[in-house]
């Protein structure tokens, strides 16, 4: 659940990450900090060197538990006194319920009392409602909405709004509830195309409107997207978001070739799609399945397994994921992928 919440959000903390470069700290850095915090516990930009600083050191140790209590308590002083600060909406600020159930409870608490303030802001509302998306999505929509409301023209809003629907809509077994929910993700979205007014978020919202509007049925309007992001990949080769734009487009490529049929056309796809040189995002999370998922029900077993040895020159961080797969593919099994259904 922590990375699936995680990559629900990939395009919006790339966003961040491009605004707001990570600061590098040492051990001793970290240490120096904190001491300085016992004079000045105010000192906002010591907080939020720390709360990045504890975000990735939690992610590389084999004991994420040592930094729990004092990474948590710098969160809470952020949410409580800066709620409208973009790292409090960034992943490196959240707690998750599935992990640290007494952090979460605390830290829902301090967002529900911000955002009961007096006309809290879109920020800090955008915030929230990240927030709540992995454990209270219908809660963080409703957020999100009131954000959009207040900003109509924040695109990183609209996209978190649609990556909540479409979570919802994984999460219900309601087949109708599902699609109108994939719809909505879709057309707001769908309202923001020829906006763009944001300079280098083209490639990542066409990433996601492609994939909203194949899960809503609009096929046509998917093959128009995919297309779109291998063209925009070819044009801004340097562009951050470039190697999620390979790997997408071709994978929405090849699911409407699948869903018209074509095997050979969605086994060449996938292929392409692996050929990606990757990307932050890819490299940390992995490559999308789904299609993966739909060609081996197609009985297409060896094209998969191709991929998987592709998706491993970027996937570095898989963690034994790739040759499990693999394993069970040779046993003729469908694995379950997880999460990486989802990305």
């Amino acid at each position: 659940m922590r990375q699936l919440f995680a990559i629900s959000l990939l395009f919006i903390a790339a966003a961040f990450a491009q605004r707001h470069p990570a600061v590098s700290l040492t051990p001793d850095d970290a240490l120096k900090l904190e001491e300085s915090l016992t004079a000045n516990p105010d000192d906002r930009g010591a907080r939020t060197a720390l709360i990045s600083y504890y975000f990735r050191a939690s992610a590389q140790s084999m004991s994420p538990w040592q930094y729990r209590d004092v990474r948590r308590g710098h969160i809470l002083w952020l949410v409580q006194h800066f709620p409208e600060d973009p790292l409090a909406g960034s992943p490196e600020s959240f707690i998750f319920a599935q992990v640290d159930p007494p952090g979460y409870a605390q830290l829902a608490a301090a967002w529900d009392q911000a955002v009961s303030a007096k006309d809290p802001s879109a920020a800090s509302l955008a915030n929230a409602g990240r927030f709540f998306s992995s454990s209270e999505p219908e809660k963080a929509s409703g957020l999100l909405e009131r954000s959009l409301a207040k900003d109509p023209k924040s695109l990183s809003v609209a996209m978190s709004l649609a990556h909540s629907y479409t979570f919802q809509a994984q999460r219900t077994k309601d087949a109708a509830a599902a699609a109108a929910l994939r719809n909505k993700a879709y057309r707001r979205l769908e309202a923001f195309i020829e906006l763009d007014a944001q300079p280098g978020m083209r490639q990542p919202l066409v990433v996601v409107i492609a994939k909203a509007a194949y899960d809503a049925g609009e096929y046509a309007k998917a093959e128009q997207y995919g297309a779109e992001l291998l063209k925009l990949a070819a044009e801004q080769p340097n562009q951050w978001s470039t190697g999620n734009s390979i790997h997408q487009g071709n994978l929405v490529l090849g699911r409407v070739a699948l869903h018209h049929g074509d095997v050979e056309k969605a086994k060449r796809f996938l292929l392409d799609a692996g050929k990606t040189p990757g990307s932050p995002q890819l490299n940390s999370f992995g490559p999308n399945m789904a299609l993966a998922r739909d060609l081996l029900a197609a009985k297409q077993p060896e094209t998969v397994t191709q991929y998987l040895d592709l998706c491993g020159v970027f996937w570095k961080q898989d963690r034994g994921k790739l040759e499990a797969w693999k394993a069970e593919i040779r046993q003729d099994k469908i694995p379950d992928f997880g999460a990486n259904l989802v990305f």
